[in-house]
């Protein structure tokens, strides 16, 4: 059986992607797309623990967050996404250092929109990829009952 995840966790590393992608693009700060894809590729090539987002929310937020966990992901869709992500915005950063800023922005743009749905809503386009490829059934993050 799959390792269960925290939903929060994976969804504020998502929400921070998408802002700041998205922050980038809008006020022209092409340094941003290689910043994050780095971060990204970091944290899947080397794990969470090598991600500074992930990091953040375990050492800062994690602590501080008193709702109970109601909601959970799992680890090998996670990883897949992590993984997709890390490709897209790699492929970004190159297309940016060889000029092709407008694609690599729209390459950007895609991560971003995902990391948004994933973060707001729960589905992960990437995460239904994994679920089609591996025979099982895509679904939202699953929800469990607050421990009391």
């Amino acid at each position: 059986m799959p390792h269960p995840l925290d939903a929060r966790r994976a969804r504020f590393r998502e929400m921070a992607i998408a802002v700041v992608l998205l922050g980038g693009w809008v006020f022209g700060q092409a340094w941003t797309l290689p910043l994050i894809g780095a971060m990204v590729c970091l944290g899947a090539a080397a794990g969470p623990r090598s991600n500074p987002i992930l990091r953040f929310w375990d050492s800062v937020l994690a602590p501080r967050v008193r709702q109970p966990l109601t909601a959970v992901d799992e680890e090998e869709p996670t990883r897949f996404v992590e993984l997709f992500e890390a490709a897209l915005l790699a492929t970004a950063t190159v297309l940016m250092a060889i000029g092709l800023l407008a694609l690599a922005w729209t390459i950007a743009l895609v991560v971003a929109a995902s990391a948004v749905t994933w973060a707001t809503t729960g589905f992960s386009a990437p995460t239904w990829v994994y679920w089609r490829l591996h025979g099982g059934k895509p679904s939202r993050s699953r929800r469990r009952s607050p421990r009391r």
